[in-house]
Formats: structure tokens, C-alpha cells, sequence
């Protein structure tokens, strides 16, 4: 390390690596987390020195709020500082901090679970839409009713995407392992079967005759109608 460090990046890297290994030798573990929530507490040893009428140009309360101006000394400080911190037992203050690295940790894995299930299912219903839009009998004038049920099914499935995705963001408070969870299987076929009975009063079976021979744009906007119908049935139902 240099007497002065200008590099706000490796100042933190340095810092948070360092106090990490030390507390894993000390048996206390700790997560680059925890370590960068103490590094951020640790007082600046100018901020005794403020006079009370500089209000223009205070010093920092606290150590990382101008990394810039650190020394190799400074960051040796804060390292120390916070290792004794994080190694105490015992310490409500510590204990404290522990408790808000959880609960962060725990809100962005969730996030993250969440997002990545929601992308899953996007992916999934362009995939569906896809194949709708662009189904057509092959060598057939008329559509045989095997042919339509699959397309049934097909449509079926893209609107339970919908409620998957709902799911997800509805029941988003956590199993307590830091990702939320889906449909319950019982909620699930609950949904199911307002679904199913939403889509075939709207567009049973035998009503895809038509629909088959729709252009692209055609199908997809009365795919888009049929979705929104359903919802509407299903908030309907539910003010019942």
C-alpha cells in the first residue's frame, strides 16, 4: 500500500479482505458483509478535531466517508478496529449490526430468487405465445379436434404463467432461507381450476376453428383479450 490511497475500490477491497481473514483466523466467521456494515461504523480520527465554527468545511464523522484522503496508516486503523469489533462476544452494538447483515443478505437473495423466477416465466410464456400464434393445421383446411385440445392446452398454459408470475411477487415474505415461495400446491389447483373454467367459457375447444386460421398479429391480440377477460373473471369471482 502506498502513504496515500486514491482508489476508493481498492481502499474497500483491501480493507474488507483483510478484516475477513482476520476474524476467520480469530474462529469468528465473517462475510465480506459484515465486514464492510463494522468497516463503515468506525469513527474518523479528525472528527474530534472539528472546530465548531468551521461549518463549511467539517471533517467526516466517520473514517470511509473520505477514503480519498486516507493513509496506509488510516486503513491499518480501521482494519484493527473493526476485527476487535466483529471478534467481541457478547457486544449488543456487534450483535446489532449482525442482526441488519442478516436481514439485508436474506432481502437480496429474496430479491434475486424473485427476479430470476419472474425472467424464468417471461421466457417461458414468450415461448408459448410463440408457438400459438404460429400454429397452423398442416395440409388441412379444418383442424381435428386432437389438433385443437393440444392448442387448448397450449393457451391454457400461457395464462397460467400469468398467475405463476403473481405468485411469485403475492407470496413474497420468504421461507426464511432467503427466497419466497410460489403457488402451494393446493392454491395452485385452486387457480387452476378458475382458470380452466375462465378459458372455456371464453374460448372453449370448438371456438378455435376460427382462431387457428388468424394471422399472427390477430392471434396474439386475441390471446392478449382472452388474458385479460380471464383476470377479470377471476376478480370478479373473488368480490363474490
Amino acid at each position: 500500500m502506498s502513504k496515500e490511497m486514491n482508489n476508493t475500490a481498492s481502499i474497500m477491497e483491501t480493507a474488507i479482505h483483510e478484516i475477513t481473514q482476520r476474524c476467520d483466523a480469530a474462529n469468528t466467521p465473517c462475510s465480506e458483509l459484515l465486514a464492510a456494515f463494522v468497516a463503515r461504523t468506525i469513527p474518523s480520527h479528525h472528527s474530534d478535531n472539528n472546530d465548531d465554527d468551521d461549518y463549511d468545511n467539517p471533517s467526516p464523522l466517520f473514517a470511509l466517508d473520505n477514503p480519498n484522503s486516507l493513509t496506509e496508516d488510516d486503513v491499518l486503523s480501521i482494519i484493527n478496529q473493526s476485527v476487535h469489533l466483529i471478534t467481541q462476544k457478547n457486544s449488543p452494538s456487534i450483535e446489532t449490526i449482525k442482526m441488519q447483515v442478516q436481514f439485508t443478505t436474506s432481502r437480496l437473495k429474496n430479491e434475486k430468487w424473485r427476479r430470476d423466477k419472474e425472467e424464468n416465466i417471461v421466457k417461458e410464456r414468450r415461448h408459448l405465445v410463440m408457438g400459438i400464434v404460429n400454429t397452423v393445421p398442416r395440409g388441412q383446411t379444418t383442424a381435428d379436434y386432437e389438433f385443437l385440445t393440444r392448442l387448448h392446452r397450449d393457451i391454457f398454459s400461457y395464462i397460467m404463467k400469468t398467475a405463476d408470475c403473481g405468485g411469485v411477487v403475492m407470496t413474497n415474505g420468504g421461507n426464511g432461507d432467503g427466497r419466497s415461495s410460489s403457488l402451494s400446491k393446493d392454491v395452485r389447483r385452486g387457480v387452476e381450476r378458475e382458470v380452466a373454467s375462465a378459458v372455456d367459457s371464453v374460448l372453449p375447444v370448438i371456438a378455435l376453428k376460427c382462431f387457428v386460421f388468424l394471422n399472427a398479429e390477430e392471434k396474439r391480440y386475441q390471446i392478449d383479450e382472452l388474458e385479460s377477460i380471464v383476470l377479470g373473471i377471476r376478480l370478479f369471482n373473488k368480490r363474490m
